[in-house]
């Protein structure tokens, strides 16, 4: 997956007098989460077993870096603005830098109550 790592444009689905309507995913959802970063905030630095998600940067701007479970080799980076997003998806490291003050909403498939979180979640320090 690393290698076709890519920014997920935001397309307009409606546009009126009134604004826009945006479609995120028509994935099934069962968790949306709202989160804040101050600059130069890491988080992530992980992978999940099987639950994948994707990002979506409201405000701000980050460094999104991942590389596939078993690869050594080269860490992927890409940068991510607001009004874009990136999926990540189960078994691959995964860590976000934020540049500035952002905030993002993420989308998963799967409950992320404290234990099915941690459960699910192996710590790996992809960044520093």
């Amino acid at each position: 997956m690393a290698n076709k790592l890519k920014v997920i444009e935001m397309e307009e689905l409606h546009n009126d007098d009134r604004g826009i309507i945006q479609r995120l995913t028509e994935d099934e959802i069962y968790t949306v989460l709202y989160i804040t970063s101050k600059a130069g905030a890491i988080r992530a630095n992980h992978y999940h077993k099987e639950d994948w998600h994707y990002c979506f940067l409201l405000t701000g701007s980050m460094e999104y870096f991942e590389r596939d479970i078993g690869d050594d080799q080269e860490t992927h980076k890409i940068i991510v603005k607001a009004g874009q997003g990136i999926y990540t998806g189960s078994k691959v490291y995964h860590a976000v830098r934020f540049l500035e003050s952002s905030s993002m909403i993420t989308l998963s498939p799967r409950q992320r109550d404290e234990f099915n979180y941690e459960e699910d979640l192996v710590r790996y320090e992809l960044i520093q």
